[in-house]
């Protein structure tokens, strides 16, 4: 149960982290 709940959220978590690092770093561009 525990694992399977980890499995699906982990994907969300990636891509919303990389949504962050990428909008950071065009932010960081127009600086």
């Amino acid at each position: 149960m525990l694992k399977s709940s980890l499995y699906d959220l982990l994907p969300t978590y990636l891509i919303s982290r990389g949504a962050d690092a990428v909008i950071f770093h065009n932010w960081e561009l127009d600086q």
